[in-house]
Parts: C-alpha cells; sequence; structure tokens
C-alpha cells in the first residue's frame, strides 16, 4: 500500500504510526480499491452514480451550546470550509 494518506492528521509520522497499526486485511482491503479512494486531499470530489438522503430523527433543529476552538484552529477550519465550497463538495 503506497500512497495512504491521513488528510486531516496534524503530523504524518503520526499517520503512518497509523497506518502500521492497521490489520492486514484492512490493508488489503483499502489496496483492492485503491481506485475509488483518494490519494490526495485534492482528489475528493462529485459523484453522479448514487443519490442519497438522511433521514432525521427528530423534525426539528436540535439547539446545542457551540464548541470553541482556538484562533489557529479557527482559521484552519475556515480555510478548509472555504476550499470545500469552492469545489462544490459541499
Amino acid at each position: 500500500m503506497k500512497n495512504v494518506y491521513l488528510h486531516l492528521a496534524e503530523n504524518p509520522v503520526k499517520a503512518k504510526q497509523v497506518l502500521n497499526q492497521l490489520p492486514t486485511s484492512v490493508k488489503r482491503l483499502l489496496d483492492y480499491f485503491k481506485d475509488v479512494m483518494t490519494q490526495h486531499k485534492d482528489d475528493l470530489g462529485q459523484t453522479n452514480v448514487l443519490k442519497h438522503k438522511i433521514n432525521l430523527v427528530h423534525l426539528f433543529p436540535i439547539m446545542v451550546k457551540s464548541k470553541s476552538f482556538d484562533p489557529a484552529m479557527q482559521k484552519k477550519m475556515k480555510q478548509e470550509i472555504q476550499n470545500l465550497l469552492r469545489r462544490s463538495i459541499i
């Protein structure tokens, strides 16, 4: 299994450690489906192969207090959201 990336991993060394700990069956599965797995975070896109819907448990919005993040993380999250919007993924 050559190019497997954990896109949200902060530290590539930790990502490698996680991959090394995967069971052989999972590694084989990822390798078998490598043609439909993203190899880089910019590989993500849209599909017209299937449609899905999300069935909600409640018909009304659930209100919860928002979680606070430090300014550096907020900036990173905003950049990622803008990137996903630009690419029409969300």
